[in-house]
């Protein structure tokens, strides 16, 4: 393992374990005008604009959508915890939202199971090496609220939005393979490096990366192998992704190959799928990074 890959992983299992928060039943429930979910300067910067986290899409600081698309299966029956589509899935009740300088935590509740999503990002004063990177940790833990054990599986995809300023600019998407990851990434082909000026700017310049840990071994049941619980990812239309995971519950086999195309042409997402197996009292977590 290398020293960047064990300093993220030292820092984000040290963050998850300290995760409890005070809470103090008189005081009025938080309500931020807009709420941080990926923070990092002007160009990556997504945050919800909406009560839930299910009324809208993330967007840009500056108002423009920057797709992400939550979904999970409980029992063979799909839900949605982020994004407003699709909208014939049902929405898992949001229960609690709390906002930290360096985590934005929500908790769902749907079908017997409870969701805790949570956004990290490692801005910390003490290590300006770390704080200087473009990397937020996105979490899951999910755990049974009835006692019983459920069968559940969750989704996620990040529109090529991320990467553009316009959604008629053309994108390719390409993969890589790291130490334990596998990373999904949209950039533009024309790569217009500083070539615009103003406020209403996204970036189109760089890549938009998802990267998708090939093992898992952060859960609270240490006693369970990783390899055991499968993951999936594939690059293709944002219908095809999530129609494919709602009502099948698996992702397309391979990835689409009509590439570059505009964004606006089929929404073309990252995605990827963990199936969590029988899911108990015990709380199962996975992760991935955005950047």
């Amino acid at each position: 393992m290398s020293r960047t890959t064990k300093r993220l992983s030292a820092f984000l299992a040290g963050l998850i374990a300290t995760m409890a928060a005070p809470t103090f039943a008189d005081e009025p429930a938080f309500r931020p005008p807009a709420v941080p979910l990926v923070t990092h300067d002007p160009y990556f910067s997504v945050w919800s604009f909406s009560d839930r986290l299910t009324d809208g899409w993330p967007r840009h600081w500056t108002g423009s959508n920057q797709g992400m698309c939550g979904l999970i299966r409980i029992d063979g029956q799909a839900y949605r915890y982020m994004g407003p589509n699709p909208r014939e899935t049902p929405v898992m009740k949001q229960t609690r939202l709390q906002v930290f300088p360096t985590r934005t935590i929500y908790e769902f509740e749907a079908g017997g199971v409870r969701a805790t999503l949570t956004f990290i990002t490692p801005a910390l004063p003490f290590d300006m090496d770390l704080a200087s990177w473009p990397v937020t940790f996105l979490d899951w833990s999910v755990a049974s609220l009835d006692g019983k054990p459920h069968e559940v599986s969750i989704y996620l995809d990040c529109c090529a939005e991320l990467c553009v300023d316009r959604t008629n600019q053309r994108v390719m998407p390409s993969r890589l393979r790291g130490e334990g990851l596998t990373m999904l990434r949209f950039g533009t082909t024309n790569q217009p490096l500083l070539d615009r000026a103003g406020d209403d700017l996204r970036i189109d310049w760089g890549f938009f990366t998802l990267a998708i840990p090939r093992k898992t071994p952060h859960t609270a049941d240490a006693t369970q192998p990783a390899e055991a619980i499968a993951s999936n990812d594939v690059i293709t239309s944002h219908t095809t992704a999530r129609e494919g995971f709602a009502k099948l519950g698996q992702l397309p086999a391979g990835d689409e190959l009509r590439f570059p195309r505009p964004v606006n042409d089929g929404w073309p997402v990252l995605a990827c799928q963990f199936d969590l197996g029988r899911v108990g009292p015990e709380a199962v977590s996975r992760h991935v990074l955005l950047a």
